[in-house]
């Protein structure tokens, strides 16, 4: 059905069905008492060329439900009445807005029926859209049907007994619309009358046509007509989504039950500029950009079941329709993609969500914006939580037995739990508050590092909003790209903090499986290396995260400016430390000293970049009995550092400096000299007894000489000699691919950290990027053929950090290419 994304910024792609205004706001449904029951609607309209107006007359069959003698109808204001009849007799009328007041030719107990026949004619202000010599009717569910024929439009009243059209056209048209076409009349001056009969309960925003000269293609699926009126250019591309709708049509009529207007049909229709979709029933309609997506062809099936058998009992409770059919559309997907292709749709769908709730802070019900991005995409899993909660067999039976309960009319969200829970054997309350009546999502932070056999781990809800979430979480263990094991906790605190037992993993992930609503903020490993930033602001840290980045090396950065000095608790489950400061004269303070005298009591590695910190501890016993060296002085202007021949750490290197003083040391004591300038002093040592490496030159003043080993060898070293493996070899220098490729997405890496994305998109479609932790960061739209480069900005400009990143090409054309961003 109907969707939107409401957005404040351009960030949120509207969802394929494109039906409804983004700024458009849907109130609760009218005060209005309702004081009768339609029954059938009949509709004789006459559509005249360039089909923007229309003439006819619309008979309502309704009973009244207590004692009456005035009736309220919703029509739109800018159409003209000729008359109102009732049971033979005109009648008067009263207009406000769109609510026509009638006056009935007499008094109507509880229980008797009566028809009233409603003539008309005019230029609809919304519902009827002409195209390219054709037309269809879109109706906005409130803000539509009434405008282009009268009706009671809310949804909890449905014609119990189906609709009749008679539909009049030029000749050169085919009409189509709900149920069965039962005649096709010929009229004077080349016209035609088309007389389609549906005989199940319609809710008014599902009453729609179409009419274009079409192409019918046609096949019997399941014992019923499935067909596809197309345009005359898109019959092959239609005979295709028609092959896709037998696949989906075979898991609906499985996971639920025979597709519920087996009787009569399932068509599908064009339309050639709609951009979007709307499920009206038995009479789909597509617009050029959605015909031929199956994603999307599975979603407004689905809502066969869900939304026009079985429809939500108010607006405000409209993610029973579209939130459950967004969550048979993933199921759909995968039934056509396989399992890739189910959490492709599922992630892509989360990301989407969770930029929609950090905007607005929104409940999925009982809110302003029914049609909201989280109501479909939010509603979507909130079934696929509850799902995987109470398992796959008894989620499947108690939706069956919904359908089979309130089909042909409307339900509540408390008919669905009361359904769940009967099934479940278990109250579901909170489950259903939680997630439907409360905004925002859980937002998490998993810290851990290794105890002796186990790994200990902490993991926090950080979300401000005052809401502690309670719900199953599961931990993976990854080794080598693998996972091998998944411990689940029940997680209903701010805090978490357990210890497993397991292998030592290269990494862990929360949620490894896709089944939680979440935001993950961060994943801290306290035995990454501990990069430390101590150069007051000067940004020297961009040097070192790059050199790590390109050696695959993992690594927890801690800025001393605006964080402060690490705790001991963290760095005692690190792996080792490399600090770095700029070039003040006087870099560390006096605390910074009993940091660096942590490490080394606690026997915790440490790489230390200081360019002032020999001449500002000359004489101290910090330089001579922990660092193992003297200071002899600064050297002038040399531009050559040179690697000590043999050297665990230097050998085979010359390295470029800028030509600025720079300290020079000895090593009288313990410390073995690394690299020196020319023959007058060391610049770089290591401490053997303390597994220390001081360096009086940052790595920003460390430039490659052709034929000698580079700064990522120099760092491997240093990582290796600290116990530290890195991704490459110490003699290997890292280079990204040139190019990854297929036929539909090619990913070149140009010079300057840019990525070149070749695109071949059949039909209109996104170029999407997700980090590591399944959070959109980028999105293009493309089609045809198009050539996109990327520094590395995210959807607000913001500069992305190195790493892993994942590029999808969605639509039936899905590609998925790991990059790596530098």
């Amino acid at each position: 059905m109907l969707f939107v994304y409401l957005l404040l910024f351009s960030v949120i792609p509207q969802h394929p069905e494109n039906k409804f205004d983004p700024q458009q706001v849907f109130y609760p449904d009218s005060v209005i008492e309702h004081s009768y029951n339609v029954l059938h609607y009949d509709l004789e309209l006459e559509f005249f060329a360039p089909f923007d107006s229309l003439a006819g007359k619309c008979t309502m069959i309704a009973q009244a439900t207590q004692s009456i003698d005035s009736i309220p109808l919703h029509f739109g204001q800018a159409m003209h009445i000729d008359s109102i009849v009732i049971d033979g007799s005109n009648c008067g009328y009263n207009q406000i807005a769109d609510t026509v007041y009638i006056d009935m030719p007499g008094s109507y107990s509880n229980g008797d029926s009566f028809v009233s026949q409603f003539y008309y004619q005019g230029k609809p202000s919304n519902g009827l859209f002409p195209d390219n010599g054709g037309f269809y009717t879109f109706n906005q569910t409130i803000e539509a049907a009434k405008q282009w024929y009268p009706c009671f439009d809310y949804c909890w009243d449905k014609a119990d007994s189906g609709v009749d059209y008679h539909i009049t056209v030029p000749d050169n048209l085919t009409a189509v619309a709900s149920g069965l076409l039962t005649s096709v009349d010929t009229l004077s001056g080349n016209r035609l009358t088309y007389h389609w009969e549906h005989n199940y309960p319609i809710v008014t925003y599902n009453i729609a046509m179409a009419a274009y000269e079409y192409v019918k293609l046609e096949r019997t699926f399941h014992g019923y007509p499935l067909e596809y009126y197309a345009l005359p250019a898109y019959q092959q591309s239609a005979q295709n989504m028609l092959d896709s709708s037998e696949v989906v049509l075979e898991l609906y009529d499985t996971l639920i039950c025979l597709y519920p207007f087996h009787e009569e049909k399932l068509a599908q229709c064009q339309t050639p500029a709609f951009g979007g979709a709307m499920e009206h029933q038995t009479a789909i309609i597509y617009g050029l950009g959605t015909f031929n997506d199956a994603s999307t062809h599975a979603h407004e099936i689905a809502h066969s079941w869900w939304g026009d058998a079985l429809t939500c009992i108010n607006y405000r409770e409209m993610f029973l329709n579209e939130g459950t059919t967004s969550y048979f559309e993933c199921l759909g997907v995968r039934a056509l993609r396989g399992d890739s292709g189910f959490v492709v749709r599922l992630m892509t769908m989360k990301g989407y969500a969770l930029s929609f709730d950090d905007t607005y802070h929104l409940p999925i019900i009982n809110t302003q914006f029914p049609f909201g991005t989280h109501v479909y995409y939010k509603g979507a899993w909130f079934h696929h939580m509850l799902k995987e909660m109470i398992g796959d067999s008894v989620y499947f039976a108690a939706m069956k037995d919904y359908f089979q309960t309130y089909k042909w009319g409307n339900a509540s969200v408390t008919d669905l739990r009361l359904k769940m829970e009967q099934h479940a054997q278990d109250t579901l309350e909170w489950f259903f508050h939680q997630w439907l009546e409360l905004p925002d999502h859980p937002k998490l932070t998993v810290k851990w590092g290794f105890k002796n056999d186990s790994v200990l781990i902490n993991i926090q809800q950080v979300q401000n909003n005052g809401i502690i979430y309670t719900f199953p979480l599961e931990i993976g263990f990854w080794k080598d790209d693998s996972l091998y094991q998944v411990e689940q906790l029940w997680f209903e605190d701010s805090v978490h903090i357990i210890e497993v037992a397991s292998l030592k993993p290269d990494s862990i992930s929360l949620d490894p499986n896709f089944v939680l609503y979440f935001y993950l903020v961060d994943n801290f490993c306290y035995n990454n290396l501990f990069l430390v930033d101590d150069d007051q602001g000067t940004n020297y840290q961009n040097y070192y995260q790059q050199v790590l980045n390109d050696l695959g090396v993992s690594y927890t950065y801690w800025d001393i400016n605006t964080q402060g000095l690490p705790p001991d608790s963290l760095l005692e489950m690190t792996c080792g430390v490399m600090w770095f400061t700029g070039d003040d004269p006087s870099p560390l303070s006096s605390a910074d000293r009993e940091k660096i005298k942590y490490f080394i009591d606690n026997q915790i590695p440490l790489a230390l970049f200081s360019p002032g910190l020999a001449a500002q501890l000359a004489d101290s016993s910090f330089l001579q009995d922990t660092l193992g060296c003297n200071y002899t002085g600064n050297t002038s202007n040399l531009t050559d550092f040179i690697g000590a021949t043999g050297d665990t750490i230097g050998h085979d290197c010359i390295w470029y400096n800028l030509p600025v003083h720079n300290s020079s040391i000895v090593f009288p004591t313990s410390a073995v000299g690394s690299a020196m300038w020319g023959t007058s002093g060391y610049g770089l040592v290591h401490q053997d007894n303390y597994n220390i490496v001081f360096s009086t030159v940052s790595l920003k003043y460390f430039y490659n000489q052709s034929g000698y080993s580079t700064k990522q060898t120099l760092i491997s070293r240093i990582l290796n000699y600290m116990g530290i493996p890195s991704s490459v070899g110490a003699e290997e220098v890292f280079h990204p691919p040139v190019t990854v490729e297929d036929n539909n997405l090619k990913v070149s890496y140009l010079s300057g950290g840019v990525l070149s994305f070749h695109v071949e998109a059949t039909r209109p479609t996104e170029l999407l990027v997700f980090d590591v932790m399944g959070r959109l960061v980028r999105k293009w739209d493309v089609n045809n053929v198009v050539d996109i480069r990327w520094q590395g900005q995210d959807l607000f400009g913001r500069q992305l950090s190195p790493g892993r990143y994942f590029v999808i090409l969605s639509g039936d054309q899905q590609k998925s290419k790991t990059v790596v961003l530098f």
